[in-house]
């Protein structure tokens, strides 16, 4: 991707982010494509994604990408780390509060 974009810039600098795009954008269609038609656990479709969520960062220090990777490790694990958030398991739990302020009321 840096060496892909270094020289791309050096020729003209709005024409790397488009071929960048563009590249990614068709290796998410073969990825999706891929997915359902021959292989459900294939990695190109989330690679694509990966790739062009990361292009605005490709610029900054060292110092900056370590200290946004550390944040985003702390929110998936804290993320990870909390309640199941599937609807239904929302809606049982929400349930069971509302059943254990009820008791504490009533006795």
């Amino acid at each position: 991707m840096i060496l892909l974009t270094s020289r791309a810039e050096e020729r003209s600098g709005a024409a790397a982010a488009d071929v960048y795009y563009r590249r990614n954008l068709w290796l998410l269609l073969i990825g999706i494509a891929h997915a359902f038609l021959l292989f459900w656990g294939d990695i190109l479709y989330p690679y694509a994604l990966c790739a062009l969520i990361l292009f605005p960062f490709r610029k900054l220090s060292a110092k900056w990408l370590i200290i946004i990777g550390c944040l985003f490790i702390l929110f998936k694990a804290g993320w990870s780390a909390g309640p199941r958030r599937s609807p239904v398991r929302w809606a049982q739990f929400l349930r069971a509060r509302r059943g254990t302020r009820r008791s504490r009321a009533c006795g």
